[in-house]
């Protein structure tokens, strides 16, 4: 599907342009079109990480640790 992670963002920019080009009834449309953009960047980076070969849990533990490093975890 995609080759870089490069290739994933502007994959998602170009997503993100459809949103921004809609006109105004669509606050619903702009909303739509992002998370459909969110949700194709995302698979597309699973693809990467699975070609790879990084399993869900060696994931699950690097996107805790990024957040963690963020400050977006809570302390709990």
């Amino acid at each position: 599907m995609f080759d870089t992670p490069k290739d994933i963002l502007n994959h998602n920019k170009r997503i993100s342009l459809i949103a921004q080009k809609k006109e105004a009834d669509a606050e619903e449309t702009r909303l739509h079109c992002q998370s459909y953009a969110d949700y194709f960047l995302a698979r597309a980076a699973a693809c990467m990480l699975l070609d790879h070969g990084i399993d869900h849990d060696e994931f699950m533990e690097a996107m805790c640790d990024e957040l963690e490093s963020r400050g977006a975890l809570d302390d709990n």
